[in-house]
């Protein structure tokens, strides 16, 4: 069990680091829209970078899996910023979308 803790830890150390630094590049709205892209190419990183021992791949594949978790959770609430030919229009947040449906508790059917 003391492995397994030693796994999580690094694991959050890695995926915080390189969360830490996707958001210093640019702006987070705009970095959202292309939240698959960084989750390939960041756990794609951490599992060449972590090779050669079983434990580094676990810690690779959870380091990932918690980049992952972030954006996703990030895009439902933060919303993205999609690049078209007017320029960068921001998207509405799903959550704005779903307290729209959502009335007295109930869901509304249209």
């Amino acid at each position: 069990m003391k492995d397994f803790a030693e796994m999580l830890l690094y694991a959050g150390t890695a995926a915080t680091g390189i969360l830490f630094l996707l958001f210093k590049f640019s702006n987070v709205r705009r970095m959202l829209a292309f939240d698959i892209i960084i989750d390939i190419v960041a756990t794609t990183f951490l599992m060449i970078a972590l090779a050669g021992t079983g434990n580094g791949m676990m810690i690779a594949l959870i380091g990932g899996t918690m980049i992952s978790v972030t954006l996703w959770i990030m895009k439902q609430v933060v919303g993205t910023e999609t690049l078209t030919r007017k320029g960068w229009q921001a998207t509405e947040k799903p959550i704005v979308e779903l307290s729209k449906k959502l009335s007295n508790g109930r869901i509304v059917w249209k």
